[in-house]
């Protein structure tokens, strides 16, 4: 039972309340799929990040041997397709820069390799060229941890370890060398080293440091558990989503059982927009990522229940699960203003789990709208 009131500080005259229920996590990161592929803009960036999350979906269903509605058409478009573009944007040295051209960018590289590697061995054609210059240029790019003072560096440095022994060509020494200096390093860049050893060096005890690094640093809410670095590293794309999902999929495969998995799951799921992805193609990318790991591990992505929602004892919408994402919107005028109207999610008996969001938006009179300033002026 939620309790959503309308803001008392104005006479609020449009708007109204979105309400989507979702009765499986397949509904949920399809929703977030689509917003991937229908997303106006392709940097380099932005196409990894079109087809990576849809290649990890597509794994979990089939680890599950349950299916996600409309998965497998997008995954042989967004694949093949970007695939050929990353081909044709790829270098002289192997890396990839934002565009077509420009400066090749170290972090970049690594994510469209780590995309690469995950089509490969889902069973698309990637050019072998492609992936060893690549390999060769991030080769290059590791240098002396010893000489490393700035944290962001250090942080792209086991980010390039941890996709380099993703491709089988790791450095121990580089590795070893980075947990003794993980002192500031990010909590993302630590569970990227923590996965990076366990597949160079099986057995290793730093592992068990990071992981109680990162345990240790839960940051526990009334919407779950998530993981949050002091300061945003944004030279390597840094973000709270990220951070949470990357640590959410070095403890599902390091410590499957850890009871932290469930909640990091619910919290990025809650920490989601309003068109049900989340701030950034790479933040969704890496989300997609981190819950896919979780669905395979936990079975997350079937579900066989009733459900439904009402809003003032109203009917809003029900269904039977497995479906597709139920969205309905309520408009303001149907609210009320005078006291807290009641939205009721309800769930049957049954296996899996039902995921909602609801989104109360407001808009104010234009007479009543003043004009501010927050350092940015424009006078006519």
């Amino acid at each position: 039972l939620e309790a959503i009131s309308l803001p008392r500080r104005f006479d609020a005259t449009q708007g109204g309340l979105s309400v989507a229920l979702e009765p499986s996590l397949g509904s949920a990161m399809g929703t977030a799929l689509d917003v991937l592929e229908a997303f106006p803009y392709e940097c380099t960036e932005q196409v990894a990040s079109r087809f990576l999350p849809n290649l990890a979906a597509y794994r979990a269903a089939q680890a599950l041997d349950t299916e996600i509605p409309g998965l497998e058409e997008r995954l042989e478009r967004t694949v093949k397709q970007g695939v050929q573009t990353l081909q044709a944007r790829q270098q002289y040295d192997g890396g990839w820069a934002w565009w077509s051209n420009g400066p090749t960018n170290a972090y970049l590289s690594a994510y469209v390799l780590y995309a690469l590697l995950e089509a490969r061995d889902s069973g698309f054609t990637v050019s072998g060229y492609m992936i060893d210059s690549a390999v060769g240029y991030l080769q290059g790019q590791v240098g002396s941890i010893e000489s490393l003072s700035d944290a962001s560096v250090r942080n792209r440095q086991a980010f390039l370890s941890f996709v380099l022994a993703r491709a089988g060509s790791p450095d121990t020494g580089t590795l070893q060398a980075l947990v003794d200096a993980r002192s500031g390093m990010s909590l993302w860049a630590r569970a990227s080293l923590a996965m990076a050893l366990a597949d160079a060096m099986p057995g290793d005890p730093s592992v068990s440091s990071l992981l109680s690094d990162l345990n240790g640093a839960a940051v526990r809410s009334a919407t779950g558990v998530h993981w949050q670095d002091k300061e945003a590293d944004l030279w390597n794309m840094g973000a709270p989503v990220r951070t949470t999902a990357q640590v959410l999929m070095a403890l599902v495969k390091l410590e499957p059982e850890n009871a932290f998995n469930a909640d990091a799951a619910r919290w990025l799921l809650a920490a989601r927009q309003r068109d049900g992805a989340w701030e950034s193609t790479h933040d969704t990318a890496w989300a997609l990522l981190g819950l896919t790991e979780w669905a395979a591990a936990s079975g997350s992505l079937d579900s066989n229940f009733t459900f439904g929602a009402t809003i003032n004892t109203q009917p809003l919408s029900a269904g039977t699960a497995p479906s597709n994402t139920v969205t309905t919107f309520t408009a303001i005028d149907q609210l009320f203003r005078d006291r807290p109207n009641q939205l009721l999610i309800t769930r049957g008996s049954g296996s899996g789990a039902l995921f909602y969001t609801a989104h109360l938006s407001v808009y104010r009179p234009v007479e009543d709208v003043t004009a501010t300033s927050r350092g940015l002026t424009v006078s006519r």
